[in-house]
């Protein structure tokens, strides 16, 4: 095997934290190849500043976002040295639809884009989390600024409650708790007036404290997304965040389908976006991800509507029921693998096939 400079020996031998790449910008390309879906130009900018801050130095580069909660895995690493000795997260579950870009704080929750219609020439896709133990995906932003700008504002949740809370004190001192009367009773008496003059409190930038380091972080980050903004307006954008915050988001809340296209949610927050003609016209049943093991009655509708040449109505049926038992099941992947091919969609249909026939080493 041919050596890549600046090694001195062959990068099979080697761990991540000895790999170097070469002190060039990632190109798209590059970039596309090892994540799998074209990224958006955003990501490139992003993944360049991670590289040239760190110095092509790939495990630094990796973590270089982490104090945002995020970090890169082997995909990035491949992207740049494709001989690379490394590890890629993935998992069984893992909806065809998303493309792992990274993780949680080196946890097993993953990052990824939601490629819904790869033949769709959109310039960025939703971002969202996924845990195997969840079945569903949370959608974090509806494109790589919003959720990079979500993943910066979290991190001032806490400083920015600290500072509302202090300066809830000064407008309105809690009383003091006369001797014999229970705490909380006392609290929950006079909780819903200060709560109504919390509510109309904008904190003061100037006492939200972040962590060490964050602050230049984000600014950063923030310039490299081409959204320079002064610390005034991010704390005031962080709070407007933590306000209308959603745990859970389903990707039909960003999705705007083209011209043409009809997209239809899913319980596992996925979706479907297909063509319209790729739809019949009869109403579809709802499922919820309380219905255990259905994937028997989804795989026979969704041949059925296969064979009556409806591809979204069949892609509906089989993205209802992938996490509902469908994604353990060798007919079942062979069927959604099938959909995908008829509404062209090959890069999705090799994805779901390599990841079945991965981990079905595992469960024999």
């Amino acid at each position: 095997m041919e050596e890549i400079n600046p090694f001195t020996r062959k990068p099979e031998t080697r761990d991540l934290k000895h790999y170097v790449a070469e002190p060039t910008p990632a190109t798209r390309d590059q970039l596309s190849q090892g994540f799998g879906c074209l990224v958006p130009e955003s990501f490139v900018r992003l993944v360049n500043r991670a590289l040239d801050e760190k110095n092509y130095e790939l495990r630094r580069a990796n973590g270089y976002y982490s104090d945002l909660g995020f970090g890169f895995d082997g995909r990035l690493t491949r992207s740049l040295i494709p001989d690379a000795k490394v590890t890629e997260q993935s998992d069984p579950a893992m909806p065809p639809e998303f493309f792992p870009l990274g993780n949680m704080l080196d946890s097993i929750v993953m990052y990824g884009y939601v490629v819904l219609a790869p033949e769709v020439p959109y310039e960025d896709y939703p971002v969202a989390t996924f845990e195997g133990a969840d079945d569903c995906i949370i959608v974090r932003g509806r494109d790589t600024e919003d959720a990079f700008l979500e993943m910066a504002f979290f991190l001032l949740h806490q400083g920015i409650r600290d500072a509302v809370n202090e300066q809830l004190d000064e407008l309105s001192p809690m009383p003091r708790c006369p001797k014999g009367v229970d705490r909380f009773d006392w609290a929950q008496q006079h909780g819903p007036a200060r709560g109504k003059i919390r509510e109309t409190i904008v904190p003061d930038a100037s006492r939200v404290i972040p962590r060490s380091g964050i602050k230049t972080l984000c600014k950063r980050t923030l310039k490299e997304l081409g959204r320079p903004m002064r610390w005034k307006e991010f704390v005031q954008r962080a709070y407007e965040s933590l306000r209308s915050r959603k745990v859970e988001r389903c990707a039909c809340n960003v999705v705007t389908p083209p011209s043409g296209y009809r997209y239809l949610p899913t319980c596992n927050n996925v979706g479907v976006l297909a063509p319209e003609a790729s739809f019949d016209a009869g109403a579809l049943p709802e499922f919820t991800l309380k219905d255990r093991q259905i994937w028997q009655r989804c795989l026979t509708a969704a041949e059925e509507a296969l064979s009556r040449g409806f591809p979204g109505t069949s892609l509906y049926y089989l993205q209802s029921g992938w996490n509902l038992g469908g994604d353990s099941e060798k007919t079942f992947v062979d069927t959604m693998c099938r959909t995908y091919r008829e509404l062209n969609r090959e890069l999705i249909a090799a994805k779901t096939m390599r990841n079945f026939e991965y981990f079905a080493k595992y469960r024999s």
